[in-house]
């Protein structure tokens, strides 16, 4: 007699990414930190992950990762490592997030503006972007200390230049 396969249910973590993010809910940094640096993802469906550790990697990482799923999830995890497949590795999450800071900078230094800035200033770098926050125009109303002050009444003596 075959044992049936167990229903996974639907409010498990969808990505590897969702379960990421769990781990920093939970405050569980040094976790999220593995995770996101220490391991390639070959496979995720909810319930079962398989993946290649990194060679700096903690060995018990797999344990601490079902430990943790089972308690926030409530549900058993299926965590396997696997063999590098032939070919390029999966990127590691840190990866992914490097280039796409890179591709950032690269399209904010293609930027007329930018590469006048940076032949300007030989030697300078972009170091960080942040996206500008713009105050709606009623939000942004000037309140009296930003206003001048009126000097139209006011005679000025030699002492005030």
């Amino acid at each position: 007699m075959r044992a049936e396969p167990q229903a996974v249910p639907a409010n498990l973590p969808q990505s590897f990414e969702v379960v990421v993010a769990l781990a920093e809910a939970k405050r569980d940094i040094r976790l999220q930190m593995a995770l996101t640096r220490d391991v390639r993802v070959t496979r995720y469906e909810p319930g079962r992950i398989e993946l290649i550790l990194e060679p700096h990697g903690e060995v018990d990482l797999p344990n601490r990762l079902l430990r943790a799923l089972l308690d926030w999830t409530g549900h058993r995890w299926g965590v396997s490592l696997v063999d590098a497949p032939p070919g390029p590795l999966p990127p590691t999450l840190h990866e992914i997030a490097e280039e796409k800071r890179a591709e950032e900078r690269r399209g904010v230094q293609n930027k007329p503006a930018v590469q006048a800035i940076l032949k300007h200033f030989p030697g300078a770098q972009i170091v960080q972007i942040e996206e500008a926050r713009i105050t709606p125009a009623a939000e942004a109303a000037p309140t009296e200390a930003d206003e001048p002050p009126d000097f139209t009444d006011h005679e000025f003596s030699d002492d005030d230049l």
